[in-house]
């Protein structure tokens, strides 16, 4: 897919409670969080869901740095980030953390939150690799719809495949070599890159 044909493609539709500063869906997040870790599935954003191109801000991966962090921003990667510091403080079991990240792959929305380097420590398990690397590509064409509108903590918004993320990582550890990963992504997308022993 090109660029120039971003209005072609689905739009990415994301939950209107990660929508806000990071205090207020922090808040709103919490409850979630603490429900997983008494038992309840795993839930992150709820719906309605808002199309990304009518909210302003940024699509964050990390927290936004000052003066933006006064704003609203789309913040995917927030729920993620409570979990993964429950997981760092081996509050959560490992079958329970392997039932939160399968939940996470069936979202663009909960994709975003796993390719984020907030939550490095959720991706690190070599059997969660070829998941992601799935989940990437059957949502790549809705993430990449958003445009220039990604930050790991940067002012600005940059196309998701020109950060560094999760996904380069996922990648590398599958066989992609460093030089394609450094390299702007083919006008076919995210599958020309891929090697075909990595596809089914």
């Amino acid at each position: 897919m090109k660029r120039s044909e971003v209005a072609m493609t689905p739009a990415l539709m994301l939950p209107a409670d990660l929508i806000g500063t990071v205090p207020e869906v922090r808040d709103r997040m919490l409850p979630r969080v603490e429900a997983f870790l008494t038992g309840e599935p795993w839930t992150a954003g709820a719906p309605p869901l808002v199309d990304a191109r009518e909210v302003p801000g940024l699509v964050a991966l990390a927290p936004p740095p000052p003066p933006l962090d006064e704003q609203p921003h789309v913040l995917p990667y927030l729920p993620l980030a409570l979990l993964t510091q429950a997981v760092v403080a081996a509050q959560v079991e490992r079958t329970r953390e392997d039932d939160a990240v399968a939940t996470c792959l069936e979202t663009p929305c909960g994709l975003l939150g796993l390719l984020s380097p907030q939550n490095e420590v959720l991706v690190y398990p070599p059997e969660r690799h070829r998941p992601i690397l799935s989940a990437a590509l059957r949502f790549w064409d809705t993430l990449d719809s958003a445009g220039a509108r990604y930050s790991i903590g940067g002012p600005t918004g940059a196309y998701l495949w020109d950060l560094t993320t999760n996904l380069t990582h996922v990648l590398g550890r599958l066989g992609v070599p460093e030089r394609v990963l450094r390299e702007p992504l083919p006008p076919e997308g995210l599958w020309a890159i891929v090697p075909q022993r990595l596809m089914w």
